[in-house]
């Protein structure tokens, strides 16, 4: 019996040991991947942060393109539960008959607060489309095309309604992931531009991230 409960205590210390390295090798990917892009960012480099090896990243992962993926995945599928919530918070809005302002800014807030606690994604953007090729493409059909056409029927439906004035509901959800991967893929340059640092910074860049959603959306 005792035999038993050893191998038992074996097999799931095994299968934890095995779940640590796989999101060691996750998280590592992730800030090299936002550091450098795909292609700079090598299988060695980040099987050395994750203190494992090579063949560790193919046991869990079996390709850089899965585990750099996977990366993605996961942010979308965050980014997808963040968008749900702003639905929420329009409906509630609308059900309320709250002013246009009041209804669309704590949404920018919602959106901000995803990037400025997910900065990696601003870079992992950037690098990507600078790189091209059939992975980004991958990613834009699996993971962004979807997300931003749900956001463009969104917007379409305000329209029509008479909530939003949005003249190309499909191009809008691009145009504000660009300034969020603006903002926060090198926010170094807006400190040395504005000469404001921390909070301060921060404050300033929702403020105006919020106030531009909100022209947009309500045609001002």
């Amino acid at each position: 019996m005792a035999r038993v409960m050893s191998l038992k205590k074996g097999a799931q210390d095994l299968r934890q040991a095995r779940s640590s390295t796989k999101e060691r090798l996750l998280q590592v990917a992730r800030d090299l991947f936002a550091q450098k892009g795909f292609h700079a960012a090598s299988t060695r480099e980040i099987t050395q942060r994750a203190n494992t090896n090579v063949a560790s990243l193919y046991f869990h992962w079996r390709s850089k393109e899965n585990l750099y993926l996977a990366v993605y995945r996961r942010l979308f599928q965050q980014l997808t539960q963040v968008r749900q919530g702003m639905l929420e918070l329009l409906e509630e809005g609308l059900q309320a008959h709250k002013s246009v302002e009041a209804v669309l800014s704590p949404i920018a807030d919602r959106a901000f607060d995803f990037f400025a606690a997910n900065p990696d994604l601003a870079r992992l953007n950037l690098h990507r489309m600078l790189e091209g090729g059939p992975l980004a493409m991958k990613i834009e059909q699996e993971f962004e095309n979807p997300l931003y056409q749900a956001a463009a029927r969104v917007y379409q439906r305000l329209t029509e309604e008479g909530v939003i004035q949005v003249s190309d509901p499909e191009f809008m959800p691009f145009s504000l992931e660009i300034l969020l991967d603006l903002y926060f893929a090198n926010p170094e340059r807006l400190e040395r531009a504005l000469g404001l640092r921390g909070a301060a910074l921060r404050t300033r860049m929702r403020t105006h991230f919020r106030r531009t959603f909100v022209r947009l959306l309500a045609g001002r």
